[in-house]
């Protein structure tokens, strides 16, 4: 039986195995399959006014019964106004997802470094918000390509109020590489080990800049304790090859699927 989900749910679903990571449980939309008095599988996805995509999450063992739990949650989505949604499911063919109405979208690589410190000689400043813009606009540059190429929309990345506030809150995380006050370059790193948003900027590529930020980035989490890891498309296998030269090996892959409701 399929039922509409509901908070009260949360914590029966809670022992389900999740395909992904848990849902934010007091946010979420979504179907639930009950057996009886215990609940079979879910798909849910979180679910806030105004927003345009949200992510979909499975619990419980993988299977055909996923597809109409899939399609009546896509069915609510597309009712709530949504634009687009997507799902991570582990690497390979789900023949479910795309019987539930996903489609194939790319896959990406967790990639972990276990290594030595490496050579580095840069010495990056600190994320602060008179520098919004020019992150803002790095970011966007870099990202461009491979957000076209996957069709990711926006394709072009442009400034807000929100993503300005959330650069001001994680302020710590976020380091920047500057010459003569010209940015050329930023990363963001996170508790968890995650080296993100590495970006340089056109006007300093084939300089080997990439390389050195990616040093500076595994040697300041390994002072901390952490083992660096990154994700990271298969399509953008430049940055595959950067990784691996530095040390990066692939721990294990993942599939994404999407649908659009435009």
């Amino acid at each position: 039986m399929l039922i509409p989900y509901s908070i009260e749910q949360a914590e029966a679903l809670s022992s389900l195995p999740c395909l992904f990571r848990q849902p934010p449980w007091g946010h979420c939309r979504g179907v639930v399959s009950w057996e009886g008095s215990a609940p079979k599988a879910a798909a849910l996805f979180p679910f806030a006014p105004f927003q345009k995509r949200t992510a979909l999450f499975l619990l419980g063992e993988e299977g055909a019964h996923f597809a109409p739990l899939i399609a009546a949650a896509l069915d609510q989505a597309r009712s709530a106004g949504l634009h687009l949604v997507t799902t991570d499911l582990p690497y390979g063919s789900h023949p479910f997802a795309e019987q539930g109405g996903l489609v194939p979208w790319f896959t990406t690589r967790h990639m972990i470094y276990e290594g030595e410190p490496l050579p580095s000689s840069l010495s990056p400043i600190a994320y602060e918000d008179p520098w919004y813009r020019a992150y803002q606009e790095l970011i966007a540059q870099a990202f461009l390509p491979l957000r076209r190429a996957m069709n990711v929309p926006p394709h072009r990345m442009l400034p807000s109020v929100e993503d300005r506030l959330f650069c001001a809150q994680h302020r710590r995380d976020i380091f920047l590489f500057l010459q003569n006050r010209q940015l050329m370059g930023a990363v963001s790193l996170d508790e968890s080990g995650l080296v993100d948003n590495l970006a340089v900027s056109p006007s300093f590529q084939g300089q080997g800049l990439g390389k050195g930020i990616l040093a500076f980035a595994v040697n300041r989490l390994l002072t901390k304790g952490r083992t660096p890891t990154l994700e990271v498309l298969d399509w953008n296998e430049k940055a595959i090859r950067l990784y691996e030269s530095q040390g990066f090996t692939t721990h294990h892959r993942r599939s994404l699927y999407r649908r659009d409701f435009l």
